[in-house]
């Protein structure tokens, strides 16, 4: 039992550092930012399920090397800012 809670603890920290990765990446599109995403995206490879990866992949086959999403695939408040 305690190990199943560790793994989604795990999960879970990988996850929402991620998603925060995203948007920072999203919001200022720096060096940094793009190098904190390339963290979590690797720490979520190690825990993530399947159908995880196919998003990650997704999300990072969207991206261009300059990392600035296309207007199309971001969100409403991101195009119009």
């Amino acid at each position: 039992k305690e190990a199943r809670r560790s793994r989604f603890t795990e999960r879970r920290e990988a996850y929402i550092g991620l998603l925060d990765a995203y948007h920072r990446v999203a919001r200022e599109n720096s060096p940094e930012s793009r190098l904190n995403f390339g963290y979590w995206e690797l720490r979520c490879r190690l825990v993530a399920s399947e159908d995880v990866m196919k998003a990650i992949n997704a999300y990072a086959e969207a991206v261009p090397s300059g990392g600035e999403l296309p207007p199309e695939n971001r969100t409403v408040t991101e195009a119009t800012i």
